[in-house]
Parts: C-alpha cells; sequence; structure tokens
C-alpha cells in the first residue's frame, strides 16, 4: 500500500457495538477483527511505515493471527476514512511546524490534527492527504472583518481564537465579511457594492440575524439584488433604510444572537473555503431560540450584476 505511517487517533474511539461489530466513532467497520488486530491496531505510533507495522504483526504472531495481510490492510484503509488513524507524514503544516520533533502521541494531540479529525468525519470520501491540505488552505485563507459593533468584535475573537487568518488590510484579503448593526435586512457599508473580492454580509439587531448573501462578484447575487427585492415588496424601503441607518447608534443586539451569528458567518465562509456553493442563500435567526434558516437570494434582472452573463432562470 501507499507509504503513510499510520498513528492512532484517540479522538476517535473504538466502540463494540457486538461482539462481532464494531465502529471506529460512528463509522462501521465492513471486516471482522481479531482481537490480535484490535491490539495492534491501538498501538500504531506513526514511528514505522504501514506496510512495516503488517510486517511486524505477523512476525510477532505468525500463524496466531486470525486474519490474513490483506485485512491488516483493509483494517488501515478504514480507520484513515474514520480518522482513527493518522498518517504523520501528512498531517497539516501548523501541526508539523509547531510540533517538529515531538511524539507521535504529542503530535496527535495538536489542536490542528482536530480540525483534521473533523474534516475526515465531514468528508469521508476523501483521502487523507487531500484533508490535511484543505486544513492548511482554511489555515491559509486570509479574510477582513469590516465593522466596530459587538458582534465584529466577536467575529475578530473567535476567528483569532480558531487560527483564521484574519487582516487588517482588505484587499489582501479572499474574503471580507461586512458586519452591519442597524437592522438585519440592511447594509451599513457604502462601499461594498465596489469590491471585487467576495464577501459575505453579516446583519443584526435586537432578536433577528441575517446572514449573507455570500457574494462573489460577476457569479452570484450581491447585495444590490437583495435590496431591490426587498423594494419590489416593499416600496417604502428606501425611507425605511434612511430611518434604520440614523439610528445606528442606538443599535443592540441580544448577545446570544450575537454570538451564534459569529460562528455561524464563520462556518459559512469556511464551506465556501472548503468548495461549496454557499451564494445566492441568506439565513436567518430570531429569538427565542435562534434557529437558522436559508432562504434563496436570487439575481435581481434590474440589478447589473450579472451583466455579460448568460441569462439566468429567475423562476
Amino acid at each position: 500500500m501507499e507509504t503513510i505511517y499510520p498513528l492512532r487517533n484517540r479522538r476517535v474511539p473504538v466502540i463494540h457495538a457486538s461482539s462481532n461489530t464494531i465502529f471506529f466513532g460512528d463509522y462501521p467497520i465492513p471486516v471482522p477483527i481479531s482481537a490480535q488486530h484490535l491490539a495492534w491496531f491501538n498501538e500504531l505510533s506513526g514511528d514505522r511505515s504501514a506496510d512495516q507495522a503488517i510486517k511486524e504483526l505477523f512476525a510477532q504472531h505468525g500463524q496466531g493471527v486470525d486474519q490474513n495481510e490483506y485485512d491488516a490492510k483493509a483494517l488501515i484503509t478504514h480507520g484513515l476514512k474514520s480518522a482513527a488513524l493518522l498518517d504523520l507524514h501528512a498531517l497539516p503544516a501548523l501541526a508539523r511546524w509547531k510540533s517538529e520533533g515531538d511524539s507521535g502521541e504529542k503530535r496527535a494531540t495538536d489542536p490542528t490534527t482536530s480540525a483534521q479529525t473533523h474534516a475526515q468525519l465531514v468528508y469521508p470520501n476523501s483521502d487523507h492527504v487531500a484533508i490535511a491540505q484543505l486544513i492548511d488552505l482554511r489555515a491559509e485563507t486570509p479574510i477582513a472583518i469590516v465593522g466596530y459593533s459587538p458582534l465584529a468584535h466577536q467575529l475578530r475573537e473567535i476567528a483569532y481564537r480558531e487560527n483564521w487568518q484574519v487582516t487588517t488590510n482588505e484587499l489582501g484579503a479572499a474574503c471580507i465579511i461586512y458586519v452591519s448593526e442597524s437592522h438585519p435586512h440592511i447594509c451599513d457599508h457604502d462601499t461594498v457594492l465596489g469590491t471585487r473580492r467576495t464577501h459575505l454580509h453579516v446583519a443584526t439587531r435586537h432578536g433577528s440575524s441575517v446572514i449573507g448573501p455570500l457574494v462573489t462578484p460577476g457569479e452570484t447575487s450581491c447585495l444590490r439584488c437583495a435590496y431591490l427585492h426587498a423594494r419590489d415588496h416593499d416600496p417604502n424601503m428606501p425611507q425605511r433604510t434612511i430611518d434604520w441607518r440614523n439610528s445606528q447608534r442606538f443599535a443592540c443586539t441580544d448577545s446570544h444572537i450575537s454570538s451564534m451569528s459569529a460562528h455561524f458567518a464563520l462556518l459559512v465562509v469556511r464551506a465556501w473555503i472548503d468548495g461549496w456553493d454557499m451564494g445566492n442563500t441568506a439565513w436567518q435567526a430570531s429569538l427565542p431560540l435562534g434557529q437558522f434558516t436559508s432562504t434563496p437570494r436570487p439575481v435581481h434582472p434590474l440589478c447589473g450584476c450579472m451583466l455579460g452573463k448568460p441569462p439566468m432562470n429567475l423562476d
């Protein structure tokens, strides 16, 4: 098998569902596992390749091993897919730099490999090398957060704590998060329509929050589209926008809604980094439970943000 250095990831436990069935976490193992194989699996320390570890298994137990070499290889394959194993030579770069020279066990407890564990569980069909590269991509994608409200400060605090690359230079950001506090359906930032970078609007007030749309200029609907749709439904939207923005200095938001919005906004950006299509959608939540639900944010035919693009189905 390919050259990997399997390391037992204790964050994913072995669960005995019955005498003949085990799970790695919530991942069912479709092959029978002997006691010798399970003990060997739990002791994999990343200090030798998979082929070397398999040879040592058979050298130690010889004919006493209940399964053949194919099953040992399958066990490693399932261990990687379930994140019960990590490849010590395919950890995210940040984990390698921070823990160079440490033992495999210590390197496996780095917070970055915790993120790798979660990503492998979300994307079980991706191989372990691709997952490590995905964690690196997340860490290397700069974001800017524009705004000075409590929500904007919460976003920065969470992003720094979770090792996001936050920049104060909007021109150097791959994605800009614009934070508004006048009203959940109103943007406080006049410059947003001129940016050519991917951006996400996050707005809260009192007990409500609207996140989105996430805009990729020229590819998805924009904030002007959202405004024009709102004006179609409410001809007084221009005056309402002015009145809400004039009251901005008195704005306040429930602290739980604000905190939930900060976390959810970063999840949206992270999903975009991972390659999900997050455009043409907004997510709304309100008290008492603050459960986010999605709503379409289609392109408006009078906006002009999609000029030069093929006509879109607006039904």
